[in-house]
């Protein structure tokens, strides 16, 4: 068998990051609200009424039309509501409906993530954040290599 450490960390990172996921998934269940949902009912509300898909898109690190998709649901659902840009002919922006500000007021109760990070210490999570932008910007460079691109990533 070929030992391939890289390989054998990527499959750490992934592990990792689907365990979080199930975690916040598993809490979010509660309130009837998906982690997606939940991370673009955040964006909305910190975007305020710049809140284009495209925009949204760029800071949660998604495709536009992946992004369009949950829109469209979520104004379906109740969640969001589409408003034409009286600026831009063809753009919309979207903004939080009740239900909406609702259901980002129950997905902003993170205590699985606080539990969960907290096992690192001081030292540990500025570490761990620092090499965790590293890995993310090496991965968006060779990405954009490709022909692939996101902009404007926090």
């Amino acid at each position: 068998m070929i030992e391939d450490s890289d390989y054998d960390m990527w499959a750490l990172i992934a592990q990792t990051r689907h365990i979080l996921f199930k975690a916040r998934k598993k809490e979010l269940e509660e309130y009837k609200i998906s982690p997606m949902k939940s991370a673009v009912l955040v964006k909305i509300q910190e975007l305020a009424d710049k809140a284009t898909p495209t925009q949204i898109a760029r800071v949660i690190v998604r495709e536009p039309h992946s992004v369009s998709e949950i829109l469209n649901r979520m104004e379906k659902d109740g969640l969001v509501e589409r408003i034409k840009d009286p600026e831009r002919k063809g753009r919309v922006r979207y903004t939080l409906t009740e239900s909406g500000r609702k259901a980002y007021s129950q997905s902003v109760k993170r205590e699985t993530i606080h539990a969960i990070i907290s096992s690192l210490s001081a030292e540990d999570y500025r570490q761990l954040s620092t090499i965790l932008k590293k890995l993310r910007d090496a991965g968006l460079h060779e990405l954009t290599k490709r022909q692939y691109k996101f902009s404007d990533i926090p």
